[in-house]
């Protein structure tokens, strides 16, 4: 028997299974390499933990950037407010609430305010419409009734819809005073005037001393005559005009004024020479007053007057009712003296060209004083 080699006494191990070992640790190496693998000549990046930055701040090469931000920052801090402040003080008056889903959730106050900014802005047509809906919601609040009729009447002169306004107004509140008030002046632009004395009269049952209506009373009575020239409305134009005189609170001047065209309009009606004349001395005594009254509150109101008296002043209620007077001896010694008095005070008249050759003596003195009242 032969005796077997070193070899053959090992065990011999299958060659599938040892190239699956191998494969195996390959995997291995791949997953965990080892530290002595790295290259001797190459240094390891130390890692540094996220708080250590944190902490130490950014790199040193993006100092400029920091403070860039830094400023930025401190800009914004001071204009920012102020920005908004502008924003506020020019935005518009409906602004604040220009994005409420329901107006029934602000007071009605609020859109009353609100209304009233549009109103000094100019913006009648959006003043009325909130005015308006506020109405809807709350449809006894005065106020609105009140300030929409006036811009209806006084600024878009759609006198159907202000009359519209203060009568639904009144149905809430019948016996209020100032829509009484204004709803006889709506029906007066349209030329109703048995409604206007009406709603007028109303007022004054209200309140005796209304001293506004009263005056007003005057003027329907007065333009009533002038329409009808039935001397009923004459005597009670002539009664209101003397009471607010009387009482001697606001319009006296302006009632002075219109009893003043009032008796001119009168001497135009009467036949004999004496009457008329009567009136028209009447008429100049009264304008009198009603400048010499002005003329206390200050040089320019008496002035203002004075131009109204002598129809510098275009469009004046009655003004054109002087104009039968303006050549008459008493009217024009009248003008003529006031004239004098504002211009001791350094107030200056038109017609320059007629005084500056007047006091040059080629223009006579009654031609200077007839130019100074045409």
């Amino acid at each position: 028997m032969g005796v077997p080699n070193e070899e053959g006494s090992k065990k011999e191990v299958p060659k599938s299974e040892a190239l699956e070992e191998q494969v195996q640790k390959e995997e291995i190496q791949k997953k965990e390499p080892l530290k002595d693998n790295v290259p001797k000549n190459e240094v390891k990046k130390k890692e540094v933990p996220n708080e250590k930055i944190l902490k130490e701040g950014a790199p040193k090469k993006f100092w400029w950037f920091t403070g860039v931000m830094s400023v930025l920052a401190a800009l914004i801090m001071v204009f920012l407010p102020e920005a908004i402040k502008d924003r506020k003080a020019t935005s518009s008056p409906e602004q604040p609430y220009e994005n409420a889903l329901n107006l029934s959730e602000l007071p009605p106050e609020q859109l009353y305010k609100e209304a009233l900014k549009l109103s000094e802005h100019l913006e009648y047509k959006k003043a009325v419409t909130k005015l308006e809906n506020l109405i809807s919601i709350w449809d006894d609040y005065i106020s609105a009734y009140i300030l929409g009729g006036r811009l209806y009447m006084e600024n878009l002169y759609e006198y159907q819809n202000a009359q519209n306004m203060f009568q639904k107004g009144l149905d809430k509140d019948p016996r209020n005073r100032e829509l009484l008030f204004y709803l006889g002046v709506a029906y007066h632009k349209t030329g109703e005037f048995d409604s206007a004395i009406n709603f007028n009269n109303k007022a004054l049952d209200v309140d005796s001393n209304f001293i506004i209506a009263i005056y007003n009373h005057g003027i329907y009575n007065h333009d009533y005559w002038k329409k009808c020239e039935n001397d009923s409305f004459y005597l009670k134009a002539k009664k209101y005009y003397e009471k607010v005189i009387r009482l001697g609170q606001e319009h006296v001047s302006d009632a002075m004024f219109n009893l003043a065209a009032l008796f001119v309009t009168r001497s135009q009606r009467e036949n004999p020479n004496h009457k008329r004349t009567q009136y028209v001395n009447q008429a100049v005594g009264f304008l009198y007053q009603a400048i010499e009254r002005d003329a206390e509150q200050g040089p320019r109101q008496g002035r203002e007057r004075l131009e109204k008296v002598t129809g510098k002043i275009p469009g004046v209620e009655y003004g054109e009712d002087l104009e039968p007077i303006r050549k008459c001896p008493n009217y024009i010694k009248m003008i003529k003296k006031w004239k004098d008095q504002f211009s001791e005070l350094g107030y200056e008249f038109p017609n320059r060209f007629y005084s500056f050759f007047y006091v040059k003596g080629v223009i006579d003195s009654d031609y200077f004083l007839l130019s100074l009242v045409q």
